[in-house]
């Protein structure tokens, strides 16, 4: 799924690129993030992380985030996984990539 980058995050080392539809991380370290969302589908949508060229899924608990320790290079994509006859019914309301700080962190 395709998205524009400004309305996902603020962050400028977080790379959009619109042909493979993926942010990919380019900050120089490893980070901590939190990535969040909020849908309505028909379809299965699958919110992905990759690395080393395998893909994980963020969405499998029935959480509406997850908390993703990621290095540079690394990528995040949304995906309609087996859509009937080509068809995607679908409201994303809300997809965020963020840093993430623990209260720890914040004091």
């Amino acid at each position: 799924m395709n998205f524009y980058k400004n309305e996902i995050t603020s962050l400028d080392y977080l790379e959009y690129d619109e042909n493979s539809c993926t942010f990919s991380f380019h900050k120089g370290e490893t980070g901590l993030y939190r990535i969040s969302w909020e849908y309505t589908s028909e379809n299965t949508l699958r919110i992905l992380y990759g690395q080393n060229g395998m893909w994980y899924r963020m969405n499998a608990s029935g959480t509406h985030e997850y908390l993703l320790e990621a290095n540079d290079g690394m990528a995040i994509k949304v995906i309609a996984y087996r859509t009937n006859f080509d068809s995607l019914h679908c409201t994303i309301n809300r997809f965020c990539i963020e840093e993430y700080k623990n209260e720890e962190q914040q004091e």
